[in-house]
């Protein structure tokens, strides 16, 4: 239903493509049994909200042994197939033979439509109330009352590795239960397995720079930027966007200290100051990434979520201050009458030394560093005498 197919316009006669679909045909399926298909991917669902699938099911026993509700259909997505999943279950409706309009061959009671945030709330829930993760959870009835939803582990929707797309027979639980026991036969149809609703909230950004020139004494930079969750550059894909929010700013200042000191003295003073900080607040969960922070701030109290902000921040400081080539230059001296300087280089004058020191200090923690700290001393010290050559002509 709603599903028009596609056409081949690469031909000269148009024709339509065939439709592809999963047939599960299962016969023999033991009470509590169940078989899948399945295929390993690569997605990050998060930017979603929604997936779909149309599902057609009819008794495949010739017998008519198998009634509405028997067969359960069910979509697993996770880390892998067996400890870290969820798993969406919807009891299947069954066509009757005969059947010619598309609400009667795909049922709308089959069609798998749910939000991505109900298989997080379960999964919430069962850390609330602190369930093995080896065991699967159950919640049953939610959202809408007969549809099962289970969490085995710690899935991720951000790295979904595998899917999986299966039949169960349900096991029967007690003598009084309208579940005969009895094997099934079925055949089950899966049709256009969709992601819907992809989240359009956009993000913003902004850039600053500032150079101001402080007469011949310094000069200062100022540069800042900060980026929030869902911007990104017009080529970028939805799940390429930003899922941070990150606040960078840098300044920085090179100065002539000599500039305080009385001309005549020739003392040269270079300095460079330097202070940059990077923050980087997350979207989601860095510890259960399709959980979002907000979400997950709600599990602790007012006093423990100020600690948990700081934890799982992104922090990166940096400070540094360097001297470069301190040194005193020699004063201006007279001429004598042959028109030479007086000032003559002697190889023990202070102004042929020149000292460095710089300083950086780094600073950087986030979820997986308490604590990384860097700090680096260099010093220099350098000499350079340059004599004045005594020119000799023998030949003049």
């Amino acid at each position: 239903p709603g599903i028009e197919q596609e056409v081949d316009n690469t031909t000269t006669a148009l024709r339509q493509q065939n439709e592809q679909s999963l047939v599960l045909k299962v016969c023999n399926l033991k009470d509590g049994d169940s078989r899948a298909a399945f295929k390993t991917t690569d997605l990050d669902v998060r930017t979603y909200k929604r997936i779909k699938m149309f599902v057609h099911a009819e008794d495949a026993s010739n017998e008519n042994f198998t009634d509405d509700g028997d067969l359960t259909i069910f979509v697993r997505l996770g880390s892998d197939f067996t400890d870290n999943y969820y798993e969406y279950e919807i009891p299947l409706s069954l066509t009757p033979w005969g059947s010619t309009t598309e609400s009667e061959i795909w049922p709308e009671d089959n069609h798998f439509d749910f939000m991505f945030s109900a298989l997080q709330v379960v999964k919430q829930q069962r850390n609330l109330q602190s369930w093995s993760l080896t065991s699967r959870y159950p919640e049953k009835g939610y959202p809408d009352g007969k549809n099962l939803i289970y969490v085995k582990g710690n899935p991720d929707l951000s790295r979904v590795k595998t899917m999986m797309i299966g039949i169960r027979n349900p096991k029967k639980l007690s003598a009084g239960s309208v579940d005969d026991g009895q094997s099934k036969c079925a055949e089950v149809w899966v049709n256009e397995l969709r992601l819907a609703e992809f989240d359009e909230k956009a993000g913003w950004a902004a850039n600053t720079r500032v150079t101001a020139k402080l007469a011949d004494f310094a000069i200062v930079n100022l540069s800042g930027n900060v980026r929030t969750p869902g911007f990104g550059s017009i080529e970028k894909k939805v799940n390429e966007r930003d899922r941070e929010t990150t606040l960078q700013y840098d300044v920085s200042s090179t100065m002539q200290l000599g500039r305080f000191i009385p001309e005549k003295a020739g003392i040269k003073i270079p300095m460079y100051i330097g202070y940059a900080e990077e923050i980087k607040n997350p979207q989601y969960n860095p510890l259960d990434p399709d959980i979002l922070m907000k979400d997950a701030l709600k599990s602790y109290n007012p006093a423990e979520q100020d600690s948990i902000k700081d934890i799982v921040t992104d922090h990166t400081k940096r400070k540094s201050i360097n001297f470069t080539n301190v040194k005193k230059v020699k004063g201006k001296g007279g001429k004598n009458t042959k028109g030479k300087s007086n000032t003559k280089a002697r190889i023990y004058d202070i102004e042929n030394i020149a000292l460095t020191y710089a300083f950086t200090e780094d600073n950087h923690r986030d979820i997986n560093t308490e604590f990384d700290n860097v700090r680096t001393h260099r010093g220099a010290l350098s000499y350079n005498f340059n004599n004045r050559p005594k020119s000799i002509k023998p030949f003049s």
